[in-house]
């Protein structure tokens, strides 16, 4: 029997059929959801060069940054209404937003927590 299952969450539709999954073997067992901020994901922000004739490279830096804020936001928003809806389902749950490499961190997680 599991004690706590790891589920990691990106935007795909795969992604929800494995969240449901999770949701119907928990078997009293937590689940831990973790969401990756990766290059390789869609909308991830990458800077802008600055025009070498104009020098707006404070601008971009400013832009940059609150690109960066809204994503992060937006991942934590993702898993804090899948957290929402395991626990509404009565399953203790936690999560985490982290970075790099998703077959890397998932198997950090894993193996740090004890999952």
């Amino acid at each position: 029997m599991f004690h706590k299952i790891l589920v990691a969450l990106d935007h795909s539709s795969l992604s929800n059929q494995v969240f449901k999954q999770a949701l119907a073997k928990t078997n009293n067992a937590s689940l831990m959801l973790l969401h990756l901020l990766s290059p390789t994901a869609e909308g991830y922000p990458l800077p802008t060069a600055p025009d070498k004739y104009t020098g707006e490279m404070g601008n971009l830096i400013s832009l940059y940054l609150h690109q960066w804020e809204v994503y992060h936001k937006e991942g934590l928003d993702f898993l804090r209404s899948h957290a929402v809806q395991a626990t509404s389902s009565g399953i203790s749950t936690e999560y985490i937003q982290g970075q790099g490499s998703s077959g890397k961190r998932i198997c950090e997680l894993a193996r740090t927590c004890q999952i």
